[in-house]
């Protein structure tokens, strides 16, 4: 669909007071800016933007139900931070009832549309079980999905994975590869066993 013309440009001047670039920083006049975007047809950036201000309390009080309210609205454009962070507020009971289904539901929207953030908070949730059937096969999926796509703690959490043989096939080799990624990165919990897949490579691949 295309933007119009009007609303690109008010979204434009939002996000020139929101951030400050080229002059002062004034989150009244962003929000006043956004609010009037949204009105012309840019509503899902616009209500997420506006979302972030009362989640954060930027130029406002906090408001974390207003801010779980616009996540919702941006959201159902198909917003994926602000499905994102959607799921954020179900899963932390925060400006909504914590609902673990509707946190798991809201991540997988946002994964399914390459938020890498959201993929990693899904492998959690399906290696713990956590608003969603533990299935340690899915969890490894969405792990390599955003390891792919370079997220330290994804890379992590799929050398673990083959570390250990959760999800996958126990494999060193795939192990030590993608702890390298992460520890590249200076991810702690990939340095600290990156030593130990280290050593069983070099001792034949047996745990």
């Amino acid at each position: 669909m295309t933007v119009p013309e009007k609303g690109r440009r008010l979204f434009e001047q939002a996000m020139r007071s929101f951030t400050g670039e080229g002059g002062k920083q004034d989150y009244a006049t962003a929000a006043k800016l956004f609010e009037e975007a949204a009105k012309n047809g840019v509503v899902g950036s616009s209500k997420y933007n506006l979302g972030v201000m009362h989640k954060d309390g930027l130029g406002m009080p906090q408001d974390l139900s207003k801010a779980a309210t616009l996540f919702y609205e941006a959201a159902m454009k198909g917003h994926p931070e602000a499905q994102y962070n959607l799921g954020i507020l179900y899963y932390e009971g925060r400006g909504v009832d914590q609902d673990l289904e509707q946190s798991c539901r809201w991540f997988k929207e946002a994964a399914d549309r390459g938020d890498l953030e959201a993929m990693h908070n899904l492998t959690l949730s399906y290696l713990e079980g956590t608003g969603v059937p533990a299935d340690a096969v899915q969890a490894a999926a969405w792990a390599r999905k955003a390891a792919e796509q370079g997220l330290a703690g994804a890379q992590s959490n799929l050398g673990t994975f083959y570390l250990e043989g959760i999800g996958v096939p126990k494999d060193i080799k795939q192990a030590v590869h993608w702890l390298q990624k992460a520890a590249d990165q200076g991810h702690q919990d990939a340095i600290d066993n990156l030593g130990r897949a280290m050593t069983l490579m070099q001792a034949g691949g047996s745990a």
